[in-house]
């Protein structure tokens, strides 16, 4: 080795560090609160459908409402905000000491405390943390050409399917701009859209709705074809009654019951003995 290549492995290596790895020390731990950050949306939607199934919203005139500005605030109460964060009935209320997780928060260069990465809702005259929405929608918007085929034909027997209840809730969190790493300043690209996240959750509430079990029957006996010569089976449980004495095995017809309708019927297996 000439003295003109001592000392190349150690360039290179200061080379590597100036421009990948020191940069990559800064930049993961970010990353990983903006992961944190979306996960925690996709939580959010996922609880503001559910609350759904059974809160209505305002406008739909019901008396177990609750606005999505309510679960807007429950979210941030119970889904952002800090571990030990107690929860009660008045988080439907604006919290203005809600604490968020330590993982949303960061210290920038030039600050004397921690800020939170998650940019306020301006348009929000109590400055939410994030924005959500609820709709409340028909299957008859999403069926596809089977299945709307399909259901037209099980109505024509009398078999019909609630279609109402669809829920769709979304929610989308505003990240802020950071000044000090340009990758994640969307001044830079000439655009004022914050980096933001966005989760929609569907969940349908109410797909069976079954009045009973008189309904039940009403509804499932018409894709039950034994149901219509129902009566025939009790001709010939009686008649088996009759010749049972020549023969004996026929005696089994008698509890034959065509097109029956079992009402919360439970596996043979949920019946046996528990056994830890």
């Amino acid at each position: 080795m000439t003295k003109k290549q001592n000392g190349q492995a150690l360039s290179e290596l200061v080379i590597v560090a100036a421009f990948v790895l020191v940069p990559l020390l800064f930049l993961l731990p970010v990353l990983a609160k903006f992961v944190d950050v979306k996960h925690h949306n996709q939580q959010a939607a996922r609880y503001a459908a559910w609350e759904r199934t059974v809160w209505y919203n305002a406008g739909e005139h019901r008396v177990n409402f609750k606005s999505d500005q309510a679960i807007k605030h429950e979210v941030v109460s119970r889904v952002f905000s800090t571990s030990d964060t107690a929860m009660h009935s008045e988080d439907k209320v604006w919290q203005q000491d809600v604490e968020l997780k330590e993982n949303f928060y960061i210290s920038q260069p030039k600050s004397l405390g921690k800020e939170s990465l998650i940019e306020r809702d301006t348009s929000s005259p109590e400055g939410d943390y994030i924005r959500t929405g609820s709709h409340s929608r028909s299957l008859d918007n999403i069926k596809s050409q089977g299945m709307d085929t399909a259901f037209n034909l099980m109505s024509r027997v009398g078999f019909s399917l609630n279609t109402q209840g669809l829920v769709q809730t979304e929610v989308k969190t505003d990240m802020k701009a950071l000044s000090w790493l340009s990758s994640f300043n969307p001044k830079n690209y000439g655009s004022d859209e914050l980096t933001s996240f966005e989760s929609t959750n569907y969940l349908l509430t109410d797909g069976w709705n079954v009045g009973g079990p008189g309904h039940q029957d009403e509804l499932v006996r018409a894709l039950v074809p034994m149901s219509y010569i129902s009566s025939l089976g009790d001709k010939v449980g009686d008649a088996a009654g009759i010749v049972d004495i020549f023969i004996p095995w026929l005696t089994h017809l008698q509890n034959l019951e065509l097109g029956k309708v079992e009402h919360d019927a439970i596996p043979s297996d949920r019946l046996k003995k528990y056994e830890p």
